[in-house]
């Protein structure tokens, strides 16, 4: 195509050159899926573009440095009929499958790197969304807001796992609201550990996301809890959700839902375990990106296949910024000058 008939279709389009340019874009191509609160706005459509930048580049620096993805795509055997029982026998098998520790909420990043060959990213969101989902043809990406506490976080990626692995039996809005995992909402029924999630698609992914994450061999320690006064309840499930990584309200609805807690006890507590969890809110997040992407890119870099300032500009800072993202993954590259 000649130079004037591209500016043609750029103009016709109302698109900027770099669309048809850049190697590193994946317009047309990713199919994301967003979990938010709130409604859609310019806000998550510049971060989307971002977002799609850093998984067009992982895929092209990948590709180049001779490190192929998977030419698999697993996915689970649910439908949108399945039962939400479905769904948590999914999820515990899983656990068997993947050889994932009873603690599998802290195992479960590397196992989607290593099983899925799928990208993990820890981001800064836009306010009010929680995690996203991006898939090309050939690679699965699954984005997190790294500044959520480390239970949500695990819960949502569980839920976006969900979401990857049922993306080709229930497609889902690419802007869908969100009933998060193990908080309590406007919509529960206090006292019965239940809550009000929405679609069938995500009362399957609550279940499978909280089988997952507070699997019943984890639960097989925590017997006769209603026998405990309320200190010593609320100090053994913050110690038990800490070990398993996991939201202190999810575990106490996961055991409310088992029948080893009772909904009584679970309402009455229900203050305590929510100011437990905003403590735990303002730990230090977890670095930007992931060490799979730093590492990638320092190969990258290393091979020619993109320059410093480029790769500066791609995680949006500075030279500066570049090598501290390598020294918080513990990734050996010297920038020089």
């Amino acid at each position: 195509m000649a130079s004037n008939e591209v500016l043609c279709v750029v103009q016709r389009l109302e698109v900027p050159l770099e669309y048809f340019t850049d190697p590193l874009r994946v317009d047309g191509e990713a199919r994301f899926s967003w979990c938010h609160q709130g409604g859609h706005g310019a806000a998550l459509s510049a971060f989307e573009q971002k977002a799609g930048s850093w998984v067009g580049a992982y895929r092209l620096w990948r590709r180049r440095c001779g490190q192929p993805g998977s030419t698999l795509r697993p996915s689970l055997a649910l439908t949108r009929s399945s039962r939400p029982e479905d769904a948590a026998e999914a999820g515990e098998r899983l656990i068997a499958e993947w050889s994932l520790e009873p603690a599998s909420a802290t195992e479960l990043t590397r196992a989607i790197q290593e099983r899925l060959k799928a990208l993990v990213l820890m981001v800064d969101a836009p306010v009010g969304v929680s995690f996203g989902t991006c898939q090309l043809n050939d690679l699965d990406a699954i984005l997190i807001d790294r500044n959520a506490s480390v239970g949500r976080r695990n819960a949502n990626l569980a839920h976006a796992l969900f979401r990857v692995l049922t993306s080709g039996s229930m497609q889902c809005s690419p802007y869908a609201s969100f009933a998060y995992l193990g908080h309590a909402s406007s919509g529960s029924q206090r006292g019965t550990g239940t809550r009000s999630v929405g679609s069938g698609p995500q009362r399957l992914a609550v279940a499978f996301g909280r089988a997952l994450m507070v699997p019943a061999q984890a639960l097989a320690s925590l017997e006769s809890l209603d026998r405990l006064d309320d200190t010593n309840l609320v100090a053994k499930l913050n110690e038990a959700a800490e070990e398993l990584g996991v939201e202190t309200t999810a575990l106490c609805s996961r055991l409310v839902a088992t029948g080893q807690l009772s909904g009584a006890r679970s309402t009455q507590i229900e203050s305590d375990l929510s100011r437990i969890e905003r403590e735990r809110a303002r730990a230090e997040p977890p670095p930007l990106l992931s060490r799979p992407f730093a590492k990638v890119m320092a190969t990258a870099l290393e091979q020619g296949h993109v320059s410093v300032r480029r790769a500066a500009a791609l995680v949006g800072g500075t030279i500066e910024d570049l090598r501290d993202l390598f020294q918080l993954h513990d990734v050996d590259y010297q920038i020089g000058l």
